[in-house]
């Protein structure tokens, strides 16, 4: 009876370092790509069953002092080239002509930021809103000598605490979008309630839409040209709510109603909950 108990024991033993060693070096644990971070260290986690495994686990750097982790970018908030700043408009003060500011984090601005050389805006799926702003410049203001170039998901909303509410405004610079989603809805003021744009231009401003999604207050004014001081909009991509960007009566006469919509491209509409979007897409005929 004695040996049959020693031998189960013995039995027991072994399977149970069997179950040990069965994950220990030689296990294949697989991992995720990106960073997992906290406010200390940084590591990759695991995205096998073993949940609690920790790859490259380690300490945050931050040799430059700029509140970014040079390894994770943990505590990233508006990114040039390897730089951190903690507020967008030192990003664009100090972005060297022709860079590219990446963000990491939402941003509500006091007032719109004046753009007057060239940058290249990556969203990376966040928002900016100017909700406390006075002034209605839009969240960008481009003037003449400036090109912002707009990347990636995300939202810029021009909502703010006056008369306009414009999201960006082309005033003799260019702006080039490729992505993102562009709003004000909600603008509300005394002035004008039925007039609020979205993207407008002016004293030769130039903007160029390749892809987005746009959904004005006014739906009427969602793209919007001075009528004097005259710019230009050209649309080769993007989804309007309400707004069919090749018959636009906004503009004066003899060029009302006009067509936005660049020469090879056409639009293609879809109602969803009595909402009627107009998507421009390239024409293949």
């Amino acid at each position: 009876m004695k040996k049959l108990k020693i031998t189960i024991c013995s039995l027991l033993v072994l399977c149970s370092c069997f179950v040990l060693s069965a994950c220990g070096e030689n296990c294949d644990h697989t991992f995720e790509t990106k960073w997992t971070a906290n406010e200390t260290h940084h590591w990759h986690a695991a995205t096998c069953e073993h949940v609690e495994e920790k790859k490259d686990y380690a300490e945050h750097v931050d040799t430059n002092k700029d509140g970014m982790c040079d390894v994770c970018m943990y505590g990233a908030q508006a990114v040039v080239g390897n730089v951190n700043y903690n507020t967008l408009e030192l990003a664009f003060e100090n972005a060297e002509a022709g860079s590219t500011i990446t963000l990491y984090k939402n941003f509500d601005l006091q007032t719109g930021i004046i753009v007057t050389k060239e940058i290249v805006l990556d969203l990376n799926g966040k928002n900016l809103s100017v909700t406390n702003d006075t002034e209605g410049v839009g969240v960008f203001w481009v003037k003449a000598g400036g090109k912002l170039t707009i990347n990636g998901d995300g939202v810029i909303n021009g909502l703010g605490n006056n008369a306009y509410s414009i999201a960006i405004w082309a005033d003799g610079g260019e702006v080039i979008i490729n992505g993102g989603s562009y709003t004000n809805v909600g603008a509300n003021s005394a002035f004008d309630s039925e007039h609020f744009d979205l993207i407008y231009v002016k004293n030769g401003g130039r903007v160029t839409i390749n892809g987005g999604n746009f959904k004005c207050e006014t739906p009427k004014w969602t793209l919007n040209s001075n009528d004097t001081l005259v710019g230009t909009i050209v649309v080769k991509g993007g989804v309007f709510a309400g707004f069919d960007p090749s018959n636009a009566d906004t503009e004066p006469a003899p060029n009302n109603p006009c067509s936005f919509v660049a020469d090879g491209y056409k639009v293609v509409s879809t109602e969803i909950d009595q909402v009627t979007y107009y998507t421009v897409v390239a024409d293949a005929e």
